[in-house]
C-alpha cells in the first residue's frame, strides 16, 4: 500500500492544525469535566481518520489491457472550406468530429496517429493507444485561422503520410495499417490543384481504410475563424463577387481520383452505420493478424474502511450531542 494525497501538503498541515485547535478549544470550554477527555479522544480519533483519508491510501493492482496490432492513420483537412455549413445544417468539421468519435468507439485497442493540413501539413498525434488524446482532438477540431489561409490541396499532406507509413512498415512489419483521408476535395491552390499520382505509392503500404468526403454539390457558406474568438459569425466573402458569401462545394471528382490512386473506397458524408461497418472491417483484419496484451499497473483508493470508521465516530458524536442537549433542556426547563 502507498499514499496518493487527495490534497496538497499545505492543505494537510492546515487541516491538522485546525482540527487540533478545535479539540483543544473543546477541552478548555467544556463545562462537564467528567466526560471531557472522552469527547476529546472521540474527536481526535475522528480527526485522525479524516486525515488518513486525505492522505489517499492506495493499493497497486495489476491490470491487463488488450491492444491490437492495428494502426489507423487519420489525415484531416482543416482548411477553411471544411467549415462550410452544408452537412446536416452545420459545418463539415462537426460531422468529421462525430465520425472520428464513432470510429474510436468501433475500434477498441487500435493505435491512432493523426495528420492535419491547412496551409501546411503537421503531425498532430504520433502513434498512440491513448484514446483520450484522440477524443480530445476530435472534440477540439476546428478550421484554420482565416487570416492565415493559404488555399487547399489534397497533395499537401502526402509527404507526411508516406513518411509515417513507410516508417511503420519498416519498424512494425507485422502490424496492419489503415488510412482514412478526410476532406471535401476542394482545391483552391492553383499551383497544386491536380491530385498527384504519387498517392499511388500509398496503396501497397496500407491494408485498408477509406476516403471520407464531406460536403454537398450545392455547397454552403463558411464562417471566418479567429484566435481567441473561434467562429466569428461573419462569413468568408467571395473574391469574385464582392458583398456575396463564398460558397464551398465538394469536389467528388478529385476525391474519386484520390480513392483510385490509393485503392481505397470513397464514402460521401459517412453515416454512423458506415463508420461502424468500417470499424468492424478493421477489427476483423486485426483479429486475423494478431492481438497483443501488455501488463500495466493501476492504483485503487482504499478509503472505505476509513469511511466506516468516520461514520461510527460521527454517529457517536451525534448521540453525545443529543444527550448533552437533552440535559441542558432539563436544567433550563421552567
Amino acid at each position: 500500500m502507498s499514499l496518493s494525497p487527495l490534497v496538497g501538503v499545505p492543505s494537510l498541515v492546515l487541516f491538522a492544525m485546525l482540527w487540533a485547535s478545535m479539540v483543544v478549544v473543546g477541552v478548555l470550554r467544556a463545562r462537564n469535566r467528567r466526560w471531557v477527555w472522552l469527547s476529546a479522544l472521540r474527536r481526535s480519533l475522528l480527526g485522525i481518520v479524516l486525515f488518513a483519508a486525505l492522505l489517499g491510501p492506495v493499493v497497486q493492482v495489476e491490470r491487463e489491457d488488450m491492444a491490437t496490432n492495428t494502426e489507423i492513420l487519420l489525415v484531416v483537412d482543416r482548411t477553411g472550406s471544411m467549415a462550410a455549413e452544408d452537412v446536416e445544417g452545420g459545418p463539415r468539421l462537426d460531422a468529421v468530429s462525430r465520425d472520428i468519435m464513432a470510429l474510436l468507439e468501433a475500434t477498441p485497442g487500435s493505435r491512432y496517429s493523426i495528420v492535419t493540413w491547412d496551409g501546411s501539413a503537421r503531425t498532430e498525434l504520433p502513434l498512440t493507444t491513448d484514446t483520450s488524446a484522440v477524443a480530445s482532438f476530435a472534440e477540439l477540431l476546428h478550421q484554420e485561422i482565416s487570416e492565415f489561409s493559404a488555399g487547399s490541396s489534397l497533395n499537401r499532406p502526402l509527404d507526411d503520410v508516406l513518411d509515417i507509413l513507410e516508417s511503420s512498415h519498416e519498424l512494425r512489419p507485422g502490424n496492419a495499417r489503415y488510412l482514412i483521408v478526410i476532406s471535401d476535395g476542394e482545391a483552391t491552390d492553383p499551383s497544386d490543384a491536380e491530385v498527384s499520382s504519387t498517392w499511388q505509392e500509398v496503396a501497397p503500404l496500407v491494408d485498408g481504410g477509406a476516403i471520407w468526403g464531406f460536403g454537398t454539390p450545392e455547397g454552403g457558406p463558411m464562417q471566418t475563424y479567429q484566435v481567441g474568438v473561434g467562429p466569428t459569425g461573419e462569413y468568408i466573402e467571395d473574391p469574385d463577387s464582392p458583398g456575396q458569401n463564398a460558397i464551398s462545394r465538394i469536389d467528388q471528382h478529385a476525391l474519386q481520383q484520390l480513392a483510385d490512386y490509393t485503392q481505397l473506397p470513397l464514402t460521401i458524408n459517412p453515416s454512423e452505420q458506415q463508420v461502424a461497418e468500417l470499424g468492424s472491417q478493421i477489427l476483423d483484419g486485426a483479429e486475423s493478424v494478431a492481438t497483443r496484451s501488455r501488463n500495466n499497473w493501476s492504483y485503487n483508493y482504499v478509503i472505505w474502511p476509513l469511511g466506516i470508521a468516520a461514520a461510527v465516530l460521527i454517529g457517536w458524536e451525534c448521540i453525545s450531542f443529543a444527550g448533552t442537549a437533552a440535559t441542558w433542556r432539563r436544567r433550563h426547563a421552567v
